[in-house]
């Protein structure tokens, strides 16, 4: 089975926004413990925990005590999460403290990546030749100032 587009999973604004949300704040894992990030993610997606549960093949139950921090969430878990809010497995790990959070700047750049691998080939190409100018002009900038 392929994977979905992000359109055709997206349905409802909530969802789309949640999305949205993700994309452009920074990936923060220092801020909130695993079970307030993953109530920040239902409530954004206006996702109940039974809903959360059936997507991940667990109970509301489960899902409840992984939000209450009665419950860690399982490597198994975690890859459900990342499958049903379609965001990288790497987020979901170190959301849930089984990875080092990244230094701001290497997480902007997890994130792109992530993003940059649902591009078609030619849509990656023209961000690819984008970031070349952009990094040309950064670099004529940063001459022009010294």
């Amino acid at each position: 089975m392929g994977e979905l587009s992000i359109t055709e999973s997206v349905r409802t604004s909530s969802e789309r926004y949640a999305i949205i949300r993700r994309h452009l704040l920074p990936l923060d894992t220092t801020m909130e413990t695993f079970g307030e990030w993953l109530a920040a993610e239902l409530h954004a997606r206006d996702w109940s925990m039974s809903k959360m549960g059936q997507l991940c093949g667990v109970t509301h139950a489960a899902i409840s005590r992984v939000i209450s921090g009665e419950n860690k969430p399982s490597t198994g878990l975690c890859k459900s999460i990342a499958r049903a809010f379609g965001c990288p497995l790497e987020e979901v790990y170190r959301h849930a403290g089984l990875l080092p959070p990244l230094p701001e700047q290497d997480a902007v750049a997890e994130n792109a990546l992530h993003l940059f691998r649902h591009l078609t080939v030619a849509d990656q190409e023209r961000i690819l030749a984008m970031m070349r100018v952009l990094a040309t002009l950064s670099e004529t900038e940063g001459k022009g100032e010294r």
